[in-house]
This record gives C-alpha cells, structure tokens and sequence, in this order.
C-alpha cells in the first residue's frame, strides 16, 4: 500500500507538468521512447538515408530501419490500403523522396488533408528506391502535427 502511495505521488506531479507542455512535443518524445530511440537514433538527414539505398539496399536497411524520422512534408495521398491506413508525404524541399506514413489507427489520417504540409514523424520500417529516381521511406506509427 505505501509503496502504491510512493508511486501515485511521484505519478501526480509529473502528469500535471505533461499538462502544461506543448502536448505535440511530448507526444513525439513519448513516441521516441515508446520506439526504443534515442537521441543517437534520429535520422538527420533523408538524402542521406536514400544515397545509402542507392548504394547497398541490405546496409542501408540495416542501418536506418528503427530509427526514428521527424520532418516537414506536404500530403499527397490519404488511403486504406487493405485495411492498412496510410498517407504519402513529399518532404519539404525534396522531390524525389516519398514518405509511405503509416499511423498506428485511422483517427491519425482524420485531421490532415492532402495538399497540406505537416510535421510527420515515426519509425523507419522500410527503404526502397523501386530501381527509379524516387526513394520510397516507410514509416510505422506516424504521428502528424498541423503547422
């Protein structure tokens, strides 16, 4: 019962501090930590993750794939792919990539539209150049934040 007590107070100050923050920034650190990711986790740079597909598709995946991505992107598409909900997302300022964005439910999808630039965020699953010009980076749990 005490050590329950301990627990409850410590649990209390913390949600309330979680309350005043900006609920988007904590929602995506809680994402990070719910992913297993860490600072030295985070990709930096797409281009970069693409070179290397281009490069060697087996280390590249092996390299990026868990890491956790945060980026501004532009919608393109919105659909259900088998039951699975997905948005595509061209990254700002990088026409040749594509982000396939899946959320972890359909609620996800329902606050944005296509045309709209968004931050999206998430864990690498899958790198693909197709043998084309485009790099194709998939996305599990996806979270989007309106600018």
């Amino acid at each position: 019962m005490v050590k329950s007590f301990r627990h409850f107070v410590i649990l209390v100050p913390l949600v309330m501090l979680s309350a005043c923050a900006d609920l988007g920034q904590f929602a995506m650190q809680a994402q990070k930590i719910a992913a297993g990711t860490s600072v030295g986790a985070t990709v930096e740079s797409l281009p970069e993750v693409c070179k290397a597909v281009r490069e060697n598709k087996v280390r590249a995946g092996g390299q990026y794939e868990g890491k956790f991505v945060t980026t501004k992107a532009k919608v393109t598409d919105i659909s259900d792919l088998a039951g699975r909900y997905t948005a595509v997302l061209e990254p700002v300022g990088m026409p040749s990539i594509r982000l396939i964005a899946l959320p972890p439910g359909k609620s996800a999808l329902m606050s944005i539209s296509k045309g709209q630039t968004v931050t999206v965020s998430g864990v690498i699953s899958g790198i693909d150049d197709l043998r084309s010009s485009t790099c194709y980076i998939h996305l599990e749990t996806a979270r989007f934040e309106s600018l």
